[in-house]
C-alpha cells in the first residue's frame, strides 16, 4: 500500500510503538489523572487530528518496561494521509519517549492484542561489581554469575507447562498454561540478554523466571531445586521479581 494513500473513514489502522520504559507514571495502561503510554499516544493523536482515540496495545506493559515493538490498533473517523500521519503524531511526540515506526491500515477483525500469535521480550543482565551509568536498562547483579547454569535452567521452561509458580499474585489469567517457543542467552564480556518467545505471558511471568534463573546462576539454588520450584507452582518458592528496568518487548508476531 502506498504510503500516499489516502485513509477512508472507519477504517482500522496498526501502529507499531517504540518507547522509553521511564516516559509514563504507571506503564501502558491508562490510569486516571496519570500519565500512560496510552495517554501520551491519545494526546499526541487529538493534536493532530482534533479526535479523541483509545489505543488498543498488544501487551500491558508495566512501568520501566520499554518497548521496540509494541503493537496498537484503534478506529479512524478522519481521512488522513498514513505517511502524514506518522510524521504528524511523531512530531507531538517530540520529547515524550514515544515514537511512531510504521503505520499500516488493517482489516477491521484485526486486534492488535487477541490476534497476536507471538511475543518476544528481552531481558538485559549487567553482569559486573560496578554500576554503569550508560546502562540504565539492565538489571545489575554484582556476583558473578554462570551463564552456562543460565542456559541450562532456561531449557526447561521451553514447551507447554503450567508456569503458576511464576505468575503474580495479582494475575487475572483464567489459565497458567503457556508455551514458550524459544528461550536464549546470549553472552557478550559483562551483558547477558535473554530473549523469550511466547504464545502469551502471564502477569509478571518473565521477570519472576528471569529472578529465579538468576538465583541459578549465581548459585543460590541448584537446578534440581529450580525444577521442583517450577514443578510446585508455588510463587512464593520462586525468586523475587526482575527490576522492570531490564525488560523490553522486542516484537509482536501475528
Amino acid at each position: 500500500m502506498s504510503n500516499k494513500m489516502v485513509l477512508e473513514k472507519d477504517k482500522r489502522f496498526k501502529f507499531v510503538i517504540e518507547y522509553d520504559g521511564n516516559c509514563s507514571e504507571v506503564g501502558w495502561q491508562s490510569q486516571p489523572e496519570k500519565i500512560s503510554v496510552q495517554s501520551i499516544l491519545s494526546d499526541a493523536f487529538f493534536k493532530l487530528t482534533q479526535e479523541r482515540v483509545v489505543f488498543y496495545g498488544a501487551g500491558r506493559t508495566d512501568k520501566g518496561v520499554s518497548a521496540f515493538g509494541q503493537v496498537a490498533h484503534l478506529n479512524m473517523n478522519k481521512s488522513f494521509c498514513l505517511r502524514k500521519l506518522k510524521l504528524g503524531m511523531n512530531f507531538y511526540l517530540i520529547g515524550k519517549g514515544v515514537v511512531i515506526t510504521e503505520v499500516e491500515e488493517v482489516d477491521s477483525s484485526f486486534h492488535a492484542r487477541f490476534s497476536a500469535k507471538r511475543k518476544e521480550y528481552k531481558y538485559s543482565l549487567l553482569c559486573r561489581p560496578s554500576y554503569s551509568v550508560m546502562k540504565t536498562k539492565a538489571w545489575h547483579i554484582r556476583k558473578p554469575i554462570c551463564a552456562e547454569l543460565i542456559e541450562e535452567s532456561l531449557a526447561r521452561l521451553i514447551g507447554v507447562h503450567d508456569f503458576s509458580s511464576f505468575r503474580d499474585s495479582s494475575c487475572q489469567s483464567h489459565n497458567p498454561v503457556k508455551e514458550i517457543y524459544k528461550a536464549d542467552c546470549f553472552v557478550n564480556k559483562e551483558d547477558i540478554d535473554i530473549t523469550f518467545v511466547g504464545n502469551s505471558f502471564l502477569h509478571h511471568q518473565v521477570r519472576i523466571m528471569i529472578g529465579t534463573v538468576v538465583q541459578v546462576g549465581i548459585g543460590k539454588i541448584t537446578l534440581q531445586e529450580f525444577d521442583d520450584i517450577f514443578s510446585s507452582k508455588n510463587r512464593r518458592l520462586a525468586g523475587c521479581t526482575a527490576p522492570a528496568n531490564g525488560l523490553s518487548l522486542i516484537e509482536v508476531i501475528y
